[in-house]
């Protein structure tokens, strides 16, 4: 689905971000509702025998053509179509050749459009688009996204650049994440020498600290027990700042630099991992499909920033679960398209989980 209000906002915000041009912003709008339990109640034991009746006959109607359709457009599975990343050599696209679905493809496109926003045609700076590293392709369901900047940037303006869009600098806890995120972004790899600021700095107030590589730590407080450093390291002082760097001869590892070397780098990995409502998935993958909605493109879903609840299953808007939602879904029932608002759970296809998931929360958003 394509949000009419989160995809331009997410992308000024990260023009901002990185940029520094003025966008525009925007309220979210309160969900306000009351009703009883016992109402609830009735009413969801109501839509269940209704319900199943008419998904039974779905499935029985879709399941001789489901099998073409699958090939037709396969799953997204809460990500972008992308097969497991090669760990030997980056790629410039997804490994199995397929298209990501048209309105998630058009959504990253808008990001992209913020994320360049500014930059000089001289420079020929060229953000990447947000991807996900699938559970399903052995990720951890964070999202990522490659920054490249017209002027540099030093380690604290890009660590306050990637919070102010919901990120932080990312953080490599494993060498198939390091490749996976390196594969994100073919025309940095492409750049002899080039470094990419991580979220990773050394506390010279920590006991474990000496030089030139204890007391390392990242912004998230993960530990950081995979270090692949690509020289002896710097000792003189500081230089307590991670950057992701190709040397000459295009070895890839770890360099600690000062905060403003050389003015800063151009570029710096930004990853997504927030799930502010606790619900498995992470907030920036639910606004970039526009589940939930972030109004003022802060990369924090509106309903986490107010006292309304997170309702991943309003699929009309009106602060509830009710027979406005279950029409829609039933009427985008099958693989998704450019318009479809009901993909709860961001598998490609709109099936009896996603039912399962309206019925789970019928009623008013919180109740």
């Amino acid at each position: 689905m394509i949000d009419g209000q989160s995809a331009p906002r997410l992308a000024g915000a990260i023009a901002v971000a990185w940029e520094g041009e003025a966008q525009p912003g925007g309220e979210p709008e309160p969900a306000t509702y009351a009703e009883t339990r016992d109402s609830r109640t009735a009413r969801s034991v109501a839509a269940v025998v209704g319900v199943l009746t008419v998904a039974a006959a779905l499935a029985i109607a879709t399941r001789a053509t489901e099998s073409s359709e699958r090939a037709a457009h396969p799953g997204r599975a809460r990500g972008w179509f992308r097969g497991a990343p090669a760990l030997a050599a980056p790629a410039s696209g997804p490994a199995d050749g397929r298209n990501p679905g048209r309105g998630e493809k058009d959504m990253r496109s808008l990001v992209t459009a913020g994320a360049t926003l500014a930059i000089g045609a001289a420079a020929q700076a060229q953000s990447g688009e947000p991807v996900q590293w699938r559970v399903e392709d052995g990720g951890n369901g964070h999202w990522y996204l490659f920054i490249e900047t017209a002027l540099p940037r030093t380690w604290h303006t890009a660590r306050d650049a990637a919070a102010t869009i919901g990120g932080h600098l990312a953080t490599i806890t494993t060498a198939a994440e390091q490749a996976f995120i390196v594969s994100i972004a073919p025309q940095y790899v492409d750049e002899s020498g080039g470094q990419a600021w991580l979220g990773g700095f050394q506390d010279t107030t920590a006991p474990d600290f000496e030089e030139p590589h204890g007391g390392w730590r990242w912004v998230t407080g993960e530990p950081m027990t995979y270090q692949p450093w690509m020289n002896a390291g710097q000792t003189a002082p500081g230089s307590d700042f991670l950057a992701l760097a190709y040397d000459v001869d295009r070895r890839l590892g770890w360099n600690d630099l000062w905060a403003d070397y050389f003015g800063g780098r151009r570029f710096a990995f930004v990853e997504f991992d927030a799930d502010c409502n606790a619900d498995g998935i992470v907030d920036f993958g639910q606004i970039l499909n526009g589940t939930l909605p972030d109004s003022n493109g802060n990369g924090v879903p509106d309903c986490c920033e107010t006292s309304s609840a997170c309702c991943t299953a309003d699929i009309y808007r009106n602060g509830r679960i009710d027979g406005a939602d279950l029409g829609i879904l039933l009427s985008e029932w099958g693989a998704i398209t450019s318009t479809t608002r009901s993909d709860l759970d961001g598998d490609g296809r709109v099936d009896g989980a996603d039912l399962g998931t309206l019925l789970a929360n019928w009623g008013p958003c919180g109740g």
